[in-house]
């Protein structure tokens, strides 16, 4: 390949190659960088130099809500860049063999230390806030909503993973919820504690629904997650500071609370295995032990909130 391409032709070439990335994550890259670096998209490649990353990733990094721009968002814009200029350095040469791109411009983000520290956030849900969370959670009028709010904060799934859930991959006679696209690539059978378990046969009981559908559906029939402000709400009513994310936090902070193992978080978490200890890979979970584990963390939030179990499951059930 001998002509120079574009920032926006690399980009595309780059997300078609990874075979492995997942749509989303292409269609994640493509809006960051279109949204991020809008003046750069139709500059050949070669035209981008360290001192436009340097002063842009510093532009980026300053905090505006309206813009949606911070520390984080610009960090990750530059590691998507970096990503896109690493292909092209491989991908495109001139005629005679020579790289198109000779070095990688976002390097100067590390040799200089302008990288932003991403600071992991430490909110969870706290115990004496938990009885206005479910408060405002049960008083929605939506029951998908609700449903679908209750079940993040007891299983500590992730948001989109949940979301995705359709009717095929529970199993009843199990009581089983079966993620198949998850963010780690790696399937997970989640045991449902006995809440979860009652709330998702009356999804089942109420649902005009086909085996392929999703089970926390929005209005148009996709997965509640990608368009739902019930986050939002609650937040407003309650005044407390919680994402979805926030849900997960707490249901491992509950977990680690209650004695249970680290691997048992890491697997119902399902987070990576740590592969540098024998150990970890003699680790063997048994489906009941993790649902025992649920259900434990489950007890201790109700408990917490102030929630009899009996109540909750006539509320969530009739």
């Amino acid at each position: 390949m001998s002509s120079v391409p574009s920032l926006s032709q690399a980009l595309s070439d780059y997300c078609n190659f990874k075979g492995k990335l997942k749509p989303r994550t292409k269609k994640l890259y493509q809006l960051t960088v279109r949204r991020c670096l809008p003046d750069w998209l139709y500059l050949p490649v070669t035209e981008i130099d360290k001192d436009m990353v340097r002063k842009r990733h510093a532009e980026l990094s300053k905090i505006d809500s309206i813009k949606g721009t911070g520390e984080a968002q610009a960090n990750f814009c530059f590691r998507v860049l970096r990503a896109v200029f690493a292909f092209a350095e491989d991908q495109y040469h001139t005629a005679d063999g020579a790289p198109i791109v000779p070095s990688n411009p976002v390097t100067v983000l590390s040799r200089r230390h302008l990288w932003n520290k991403n600071v992991r956030r430490q909110e969870r849900i706290a115990p004496d806030e938990l009885p206005r969370w479910f408060a405002a959670v049960l008083a929605l009028e939506s029951d998908i909503e609700r449903d679908y709010l209750l079940c993040l904060l007891l299983s500590g799934m992730r948001r989109n993973e949940l979301g995705r859930v359709k009717f095929n991959d529970i199993d009843l006679s199990r009581g089983t919820i079966t993620l198949t696209d998850t963010k780690s690539n790696r399937p997970q059978v989640f045991p449902a504690s006995d809440v979860i378990w009652a709330l998702l046969r009356r999804r089942l009981e109420l649902a005009n629904y086909s085996a392929d559908s999703y089970v926390f559906s929005s209005p148009a029939g996709g997965p509640l997650s990608a368009t739902t402000r019930c986050y939002e709400r609650v937040a407003k009513v309650t005044g407390i500071k919680w994402t979805p994310h926030t849900c997960r936090r707490t249901f491992a902070s509950t977990a680690a609370e209650l004695g249970s193992h680290v691997y048992i978080i890491q697997k119902l978490l399902n987070h990576a295995a740590d592969t540098s200890t024998w150990t970890h890979g003699y680790f063997v979970s048994d489906l009941e032990d993790l649902r025992r584990n649920v259900q434990l963390i489950t007890d201790r939030i109700l408990q917490q909130a102030g929630i009899s179990k009996t109540d909750l499951v006539k509320q969530i059930t009739k």
